[in-house]
């Protein structure tokens, strides 16, 4: 009777694996539709594959409506944002305000970015042992949503032919947001910061859970 349990369960994943397969790339064909170049642009981050390019893409609607990369990391839910009233600092409880599934997708790929490279798997010890593991890899997703966004506003792909303090994703257009991780909002007018520093060898390919 368990035998026959567990062959009934393992039919059920088989099935419900092809259902969302199917839906999954019913929903891709329909995104390379509306909007074929940002999607190609996602899936040349390190770490983002089919899944979490079309969540980044259908989560973010239009990249233009972010003035700056900080507005765009804050409604990721990427940053610690403080309480104000009246002028005063009550706190840094904020942290709903944003997207769900963009932290979700940008933390995904910070994993997936790690997994099988060396490089980018010493820029985070190096983070680790100054801020601690779990702030660490907050930094990385923000930095890959940082990537995201020069990318899609500069209409360019990946680059993980750089290297060096800049390297990453676009070096020419890091001056811009400066270099130095933080993980709070700025403050109103200033420059926003950090460009990933690994050189990244994992496939653009790769699949991540679906939502």
């Amino acid at each position: 009777m368990v035998r026959k349990s567990v062959a009934v369960d393992v039919q059920l994943i088989d099935t419900y694996d092809t259902l969302i397969r199917n839906v999954e790339l019913e929903i891709l064909h329909k995104a390379r539709q509306h909007d074929a170049i940002t999607l190609h642009l996602l899936r040349t981050i390190p770490g983002v594959g089919e899944i979490l390019a079309m969540v980044i893409l259908y989560e973010i609607h239009d990249i233009s409506r972010f003035a700056e990369v900080g507005n765009f990391i804050s409604y990721c839910r990427l940053v610690k944002c403080p309480q104000e009233s009246a002028g005063k600092k009550m706190g840094s409880r904020n942290s709903k305000i944003g997207n769900v599934h963009l932290k979700w997708a940008f933390s995904e790929a910070a994993c997936l970015f790690l997994r099988g490279n060396e490089e980018g798997q010493r820029y985070q010890q190096k983070l680790a042992a100054r801020y601690g593991k779990a702030k660490a890899l907050s930094i990385i997703a923000q930095q890959i949503a940082r990537s995201a966004y020069a990318m899609l506003k500069g209409r360019q792909p990946f680059d993980p032919r750089n290297k060096g303090r800049d390297a990453g994703a676009l070096a020419s257009n890091w001056n811009a947001y400066g270099r130095s991780p933080r993980t709070r909002c700025p403050a109103q007018g200033s420059s926003t910061t950090a460009a990933l520093t690994a050189n990244s060898t994992v496939a653009q390919g790769s699949r991540s859970p679906s939502i």
